[in-house]
């Protein structure tokens, strides 16, 4: 549903400014917002995991809090993925989205095949580190079309993404 609504509404609110100096500034402030919206959602559910499964489903399901907040850590990165998709299509550069996409999706599910056995922990983590890496690579690549520099791209994405650890934190201690 959140990658569904940053596409529907990020390509058109994007694709509107002509000049490419203002394109180029809806970008970066678009990936600020998107990356600050997604870092409450997921700190907020990493921090208050817990307490919500405790609240809405029997004591059983308690285990799976531990997982939550694993998977909470792969949405501060899937849906920034997607958004950079919708830069690329803007760009007409989809080849990069279908290469960057290929090489993630391979080695997810490597890392799967190779660490199933030592527990979903493992898989979990190593999807978010190649999410992760899927991530910086297209900030790269975006970087390289749309003349916004790397160091931008990554200053946004870690200044919006350390805005929300104080509520994750807040939300921990509760």
């Amino acid at each position: 549903a959140v990658e569904a609504s940053i596409s529907s509404t990020s390509f058109v609110l994007i694709a509107k400014h002509t000049s490419a100096d203002a394109r180029r500034a809806a970008i970066v402030r678009m990936l600020g917002i998107i990356t600050l919206i997604i870092a409450l959602l997921c700190g907020g559910l990493i921090g208050l995991g817990g307490v919500f499964i405790d609240w809405l489903l029997p004591d059983k399901w308690l285990p799976t809090v531990p997982y939550i907040r694993l998977m909470a850590l792969w949405g501060l990165v899937y849906p920034l993925c997607s958004f950079m998709g919708i830069v690329f299509k803007l760009y007409d550069h989809t080849h990069v989205i279908r290469n960057v996409m290929i090489v993630e999706k391979t080695l997810i599910v490597v890392a799967a095949l190779t660490l199933y056995r030592v527990g979903i922990d493992a898989v979990v983590y190593a999807a978010v580190a190649i999410s992760s890496l899927a991530l910086v690579t297209y900030f790269y690549q975006a970087s390289r079309i749309t003349g916004i520099s790397f160091g931008r791209f990554i200053y946004t994405y870690l200044r919006s993404l350390l805005a929300a650890i104080p509520l994750a934190a807040l939300a921990l201690l509760l």
